[in-house]
């Protein structure tokens, strides 16, 4: 359901300071209708009537201890959903996908990490990266690994084909002589893989290997102090307008088009060898989320540094038009960051959405937006501190059912009953009803209230002993009802 919107200035007053860095416990908030439970606090800084329909779907992660989990907004930048997690482990990555011709939400686990890719590169035992299919009662259905002997699942990606399979990437070390890169003799490297799994038989039905298709001389990473090298670290896999395979490869800052049933590479973008004349704008550096649209263009977010090594003054999210017969690539639109001008040192997606605006999740930075066309800024948004962030962020429909009631917590004072009132999930509830009596078996109406937040405050006339709270769609039909619950005094 598409909820009204909040009248809001024009996008070109967003105020250009960056996101403000609070203390790591201050960036949630509590819920008292759900004791113990938090959501993340997410401050919405632009919102113009032009945005397009949907929800907004985010993974905040910190690197401090604490919970985090998937989390699903509603257009003004409301938490609808939160997983609630534990502190072990660490969420990326969250989308709607179809399986089986039904919704579903996708995501990945592992453990927190610091930066990308510090599992193998670190030289320390493997740790355990799924992804998982969860349907639209968010309940978990399915987990999906990258298979092979010494293979994890890096987390990255995970796309749903239509043909009910899955495009997920791996990763394994491999011995290799390193002398003429700055390693040793008897080095190792990180080798990715993109594989496809039918995820009905678990069989795998494609396994491409890096090291085996992209010579180690494309490499743009220097060769660690310690730990393995990492001389590709495929971030995206998506399937191009011709069935083939697109892949991002942040490390040598080159974007590769194989062949789906081959395996070979038919062509390079950007990097070192890039099958392309760049135009002007054109060229980006340790890249991610390389995806094929509707219209032909290819877009990506070009993060312009890796932070160790800048090569542009600031990341961007870009829209590109490759064309293979002349061999020439041409900038066709760029998004810069809401405040102005921002880096985002990893991590970051780029989509188009199906009214045609643009939106960005800006990765390691702790902003997602919304662009019209042209550019213009429609929707800023961020969460509390500098130091939460979502790897990406994605807008679409979704519509939750989820298998839980409504939750509810009520006192009274000499005149009034407030009530706290919300439901993990519901995507659909428009209106609350507030319900109340002297006994559990003569309960009236006592007023409704439109749905304000995840957590919305009922205030009305009366000191019922006993609450109820029902859940109203925009029809007025009662699609949802919390148990019955006494009265704090």
């Amino acid at each position: 359901m598409r909820r009204p919107l909040v009248a809001a200035a024009a996008a070109a007053a967003l105020a250009a300071a960056p996101a403000p860095a609070l203390a790591a416990s201050g960036w949630t908030k509590a819920v008292r209708s759900q004791p113990g439970f938090r959501i993340p606090r997410v401050i919405v800084t632009a919102r113009d009537s032009q945005v397009a329909p949907g929800f907004i779907f985010v993974t905040p992660r910190t690197i401090y201890p604490g919970r985090t989990g998937p989390t699903i907004l509603d257009e003004n930048g409301h938490v609808v959903w939160f997983h609630r997690q534990s502190s072990r482990v660490s969420a990326q990555d969250l989308r709607p996908q179809v399986y089986r011709g039904k919704p579903v939400l996708t995501w990945s686990l592992s453990p927190p990490l610091l930066r990308e890719g510090e599992v193998l590169t670190r030289g320390t035992t493997p740790q355990n990266t799924y992804n998982v299919i969860a349907d639209t009662g968010y309940r978990i259905i399915k987990r999906v690994r990258a298979i092979g002997r010494g293979v994890i699942t890096n987390g990255h990606d995970f796309v749903i084909t239509s043909r009910n399979t899955a495009l997920v990437l791996g990763s394994r070390t491999l011995p290799r002589r390193l002398t003429r890169y700055g390693g040793p003799e008897s080095g190792r490297i990180v080798d990715d893989l993109v594989q496809e799994i039918d995820l009905r038989t678990n069989k795998l039905l494609f396994n491409w290997s890096s090291a085996r298709h992209i010579p180690l001389s494309e490499s743009i990473a220097p060769f660690p102090t310690n730990g393995y090298w990492d001389p590709y670290h495929l971030n995206s896999v998506s399937v191009d307008s011709d069935g083939n395979l697109l892949v991002s490869a942040r490390h040598t800052s080159t974007v590769y088009k194989i062949g789906r049933r081959s395996g070979r590479i038919i062509w390079k973008l950007g990097g070192r060898n890039s099958s392309f004349r760049m135009g002007r704008g054109a060229q980006f550096y340790y890249q991610h989320d390389a995806t094929r649209q509707a219209d032909g263009t290819i877009t990506l977010f070009d993060n312009g540094t890796d932070g160790a090594h800048r090569r542009e003054p600031e990341s961007q999210a870009k829209r590109l038009r490759v064309e293979t017969k002349a061999r020439r690539v041409e900038l066709v639109g760029s998004f810069r960051h809401p405040s102005g001008s921002g880096l985002a040192t990893s991590q970051g997606n780029t989509g188009v959405l199906p009214n045609g605006n643009v939106f960005v999740g800006w990765g390691i930075s702790p902003w997602f937006s919304e662009y019209a066309p042209d550019g213009r800024l429609l929707f800023g948004a961020h969460f509390t501190s500098v130091w939460h962030h979502s790897y990406r962020a994605f807008k679409a429909p979704w519509s939750g059912q989820p298998r839980t009631g409504p939750a509810i917590f009520a006192r009274v004072t000499t005149s009034q009953v407030v009530a706290y009132v919300s439901w993990n999930g519901a995507t659909d509830v428009a209106q609350w009803q507030l319900l109340g009596g002297n006994t559990e078996a003569a309960l009236a109406s006592l007023g409704t209230a439109p749905w304000a937040d995840f957590e919305t405050k009922l205030v009305f006339p009366g000191a019922p002993a006993f609450v109820q709270v029902q859940g109203l769609d925009a029809s007025g039909t009662v699609i949802g009802t919390s148990a019955i619950v006494t009265t704090k005094r």
